[in-house]
């Protein structure tokens, strides 16, 4: 007769534990890696089958299923903000000039805050040292305050990046994923981005206090000036976000045909150039009525773009 131990399981828990032990004995016993691994997996999927029929039911009723397609569309709006199929994304694009200007805004910002404490240190270096000439002096102060000026800007700059853009893409990220623009998205993103620093920083409590006190400044200028752009437009917020962001993707896709017109240009005259002095001359030949440029017989989209003006 088999011991309790030896029984067989019939709860998940206890199949669990003699999943672990059965890998322990094919592991030191059996070389043969494929074979474990297909048989420690059909055991799972014994474990997990009886799950089956009281999950899928849940799962097909109307309110659940309804929910969760709401929850793969939203994140599929969030996934397209990053996509690379996307390349005229406004939230993409409003991320890497949120980084471009925080980094320098730190670098200047932290850079200039080092100047005075960079040359106080540098004062208690050449005290009881020869240096020569005083133009000598002079160039290995400048040369240790710059020095300083780029390594506290490039750290202040990377600090105030951080920061920022973990605001700007969770605000945009929330934003795609619902659908719709709210006042409460930068207050809750900027309160939560700082304490959230604050507290892997291991300041405490009075830290995270303090970051939330911080934070209220910012909150409260970003909502000031969205209502005041929602009254002065008329619109909503949420309009106004869309309409912003419909802005853009406008402004995009001219510039996108301008740039393509220009290498077609470039190409059809066999030149390089500025594209600033491509532009003009492409302006100018426009406004004389001269413009004129080959087309090639694989160019189907401009053949078909001209074929429709002379129609």
């Amino acid at each position: 007769m088999l011991a309790d131990d030896q029984q067989p399981s019939t709860s998940i828990a206890s199949d669990g534990r003699e999943l672990v032990k059965e890998w322990s004995i094919f592991v030191k016993y059996f070389p043969d890696t494929n074979n474990k691994v297909e048989l420690i997996s059909q055991r799972f999927l014994n474990i997990i089958q009886p799950l089956d029929s009281f999950i899928n039911p849940i799962l097909q009723w109307e309110p659940i299923n309804k929910r969760l397609d709401k929850i793969k569309e939203g994140w599929r709006r969030v996934l397209n903000i990053y996509n690379q199929e996307n390349p005229h994304s406004f939230e993409w694009e409003l991320l890497s000039k949120a980084f471009y200007v925080s980094f320098i805004a730190g670098i200047f910002t932290g850079g200039l805050d080092s100047i005075k404490k960079s040359t106080q240190r540098f004062e208690l270096y050449k005290s009881g040292k020869n240096f020569g000439t005083v133009g000598h002096l002079m160039q290995r102060k400048m040369d240790f305050v710059m020095i300083q000026f780029y390594k506290n800007g490039m750290l202040k700059g990377l600090s105030m990046s951080i920061y920022i853009c973990s605001i700007v893409a969770l605000t945009v990220g929330i934003t795609a994923y619902r659908d719709r623009y709210s006042l409460f998205y930068v207050p809750v993103t900027i309160a939560l981005v700082f304490s959230t620093f604050a507290f892997l920083r291991g300041v405490g409590i009075h830290g995270l206090a303090m970051a939330l006190t911080v934070s209220f400044f910012p909150s409260f200028l970003l909502t000031t000036s969205t209502i005041g752009a929602s009254f002065y437009s008329g619109f909503s917020v949420d309009d106004c976000y869309k309409n912003l962001r419909e802005y853009y993707l406008i402004n995009a896709k001219e510039k996108l045909e301008e740039e393509k017109e220009i290498i077609r240009y470039l190409s059809s005259k066999g030149k390089s150039g500025f594209k600033f002095w491509v532009k003009y001359k492409m302006r100018l030949e426009k406004e004389m009525g001269t413009f004129d440029r080959n087309i090639t017989l694989g160019d189907d989209e401009e053949l078909l773009k001209f074929a429709q003006e002379e129609n």
